[in-house]
């Protein structure tokens, strides 16, 4: 008995030939085929678009490292400014309101932690110039100080931003020391005999002559 197909039955002809074959049309590749061939550029593109994003990206990670690594602590200290002209070399005198005072100065490290310490006295026109390198708020105590001081603070452009009197603690601890900070931003601070700043009429904003 047959099933009015022939010898080779429709459902086997279509398996075997291409569906638009079997119906006189254009040949058409099985589905598979087609999805791998019209997969490949879409695979080939997307590892492009990878490519190119890893390679915008890339410098601006080294960047960020770089910047990050950077970073100031935070005690970092202040910018450090250029001193005024007329501190150029090492000065000999200072004149305040017309008097002429001999200056020891101090622009190291190891020079301005001992500064004035262990004297029994001052000359009346001798001081000591402290010399810093950057503009900043200035910290002095009396630890083994034993005359009474007063304390000039200027900013780089010597002009007076504070005056002090600072006096002798003798026999007292560390934490017991009093603390001597000026009130604005300084760059230099000029020590002499106590008194002296009121006997010479010396202001906050006069401008102090280092020669």
């Amino acid at each position: 008995m047959t099933t009015g197909r022939g010898d080779c039955p429709c459902h086997l002809m279509d398996s075997v030939l291409p569906r638009s074959s079997a119906q006189g049309g254009r040949r058409t590749e099985p589905a598979h085929r087609a999805r791998n061939e019209h997969g490949r550029p879409a695979r080939r593109l997307r590892w492009v678009l990878s490519l190119a994003t890893a390679l915008m990206v890339f410098p601006f990670l080294t960047c960020g490292r770089a910047v990050v690594d950077r970073v100031p602590p935070v005690d970092t200290p202040p910018p450090t400014f250029t001193p005024a002209p007329t501190v150029q070399g090492q000065p000999r005198t200072a004149l305040l309101n017309g008097v002429s005072f001999s200056l020891e100065v101090a622009a190291d490290g190891a020079t301005r932690t001992k500064g004035l310490s262990n004297r029994a006295s001052l000359p009346r026109t001798s001081a000591m110039l402290f010399v810093f390198t950057s503009e900043q708020q200035l910290t002095f105590w009396m630890k083994d100080t034993l005359i009474p001081l007063d304390i000039v603070f200027m900013d780089r452009t010597l002009k007076i931003v504070d005056i002090q009197t600072m006096k002798p603690q003798p026999g007292a601890a560390n934490s017991e020391l009093l603390l001597y900070t000026s009130k604005g931003a300084a760059s230099y601070a000029l020590e002499m005999n106590a008194g002296l700043a009121r006997e010479l009429d010396l202001q906050v904003g006069q401008t102090v002559a280092l020669r």
